[in-house]
C-alpha cells in the first residue's frame, strides 16, 4: 500500500475510534451524573466556559462541551460570529472526530513502518494521545479540569479511554488494511 492509502485508513480508523470514545463517555456520563432540569442540555443559548467548567472534579469530562466550546472560541476570534448552541454541539462534535482522524494518522505510518503487534502499539499511542491531550494541551487551553484537580477514577476513566481509542483505533486500522490490501 502506498503511504497515502495508509494515511487515509488511519484517518478513517481514528474518527471510528473517536466516535466510540465519545460514545462511552456519553453513555458513562448519563450513568453517573445527576439528571438535569428537561431542556437543559437543548437549551437555545451558546455554551460558554463556565458550563464546561462547572462540572467539578467530580464530573466525567464533557468532551462534546469543552469541543462545542473550543469551535465557538474558533469562530469568535478567526470570524468573529457567534454560533448557537446546536451549531456548537455539532461543530465540536465534527472537531472531536476530525481531531481523532488527525492523532491516527501518523499511528497508521507508524504501524505500517515497525514490527510491533498493534494491540501493544495501539494503546501505547492511545497514552501519548492522553498525555498531550487531556493532560497537557486541553486544561491549557481551560476546556477541562488539569488531572491533578480531578478525582482519581474521572482521571483513570478518562487514561482508560484514551487507551480504549488507542485499541480501537489499532484493530480498525488492521481491518481496513486487510479490506483494502486485497
Amino acid at each position: 500500500m502506498t503511504p497515502l492509502e495508509v494515511a487515509l485508513n488511519g484517518a478513517l480508523a481514528g474518527a471510528l475510534g473517536a466516535l466510540a470514545l465519545t460514545l462511552m463517555i456519553l453513555v458513562v456520563r448519563r450513568l453517573t451524573l445527576p439528571r438535569r432540569e428537561p431542556g437543559h442540555e437543548r437549551g437555545h443559548a451558546a455554551m460558554t466556559l463556565a458550563d464546561i467548567l462547572a462540572e467539578g472534579p467530580d464530573s466525567p469530562p464533557d468532551f462534546i462541551g469543552a469541543t462545542a466550546t473550543f469551535v465557538q472560541k474558533l469562530a469568535t476570534g478567526l470570524f468573529g460570529v457567534s454560533l448557537t448552541r446546536q451549531q456548537q454541539l455539532w461543530a465540536g462534535m465534527g472537531w472531536h472526530l476530525l481531531y481523532g482522524a488527525f492523532w491516527a494518522v501518523p499511528y497508521a505510518l507508524l504501524q505500517a513502518s515497525v514490527t510491533v503487534p498493534n494491540l501493544l502499539l495501539g494503546p501505547a499511542y492511545g497514552v501519548l494521545v492522553w498525555l498531550v491531550g487531556p493532560v497537557w494541551l486541553v486544561p491549557k487551553m481551560r476546556l477541562m479540569l488539569p488531572v491533578r484537580s480531578q478525582r482519581a477514577w474521572v482521571a483513570l476513566m478518562v487514561f482508560a479511554g484514551h487507551l480504549s481509542y488507542g485499541a480501537l483505533v489499532a484493530l480498525t486500522f488492521a481491518v481496513l488494511q486487510a479490506l483494502t490490501s486485497r
